[in-house]
């Protein structure tokens, strides 16, 4: 809850921030932590660039990955009327 408040905040100030989970170990040798300490999370933040590249990303449609119980059926929740 803490790094998502981090978050929060540093929007608030204009500042963008993002979440990376880690594999503790190498994050742990990387920041020379103690041994008995490990990094669950790191948190970027700063200002966007302007005209740096971005990926163009497509969402998939709701009814093409939400499903009921079993897999396979699709959910009556978003279903097309």
């Amino acid at each position: 809850m803490a790094v998502l408040n981090a978050c929060l905040a540093a929007k608030d100030i204009g500042v963008d921030s993002c979440i990376r989970t880690t594999q503790p170990a190498k994050a742990s040798r990387l920041l020379k932590t103690k041994s008995e300490d490990q990094v669950r999370l790191l948190v970027g933040l700063g200002h966007e660039k302007r005209g740096a590249y971005q990926k163009n990303r497509e969402r998939n449609q709701l009814l093409d990955i939400a499903f009921d119980e079993v897999f396979g059926n699709q959910s009556k929740l978003w279903s097309k009327k």
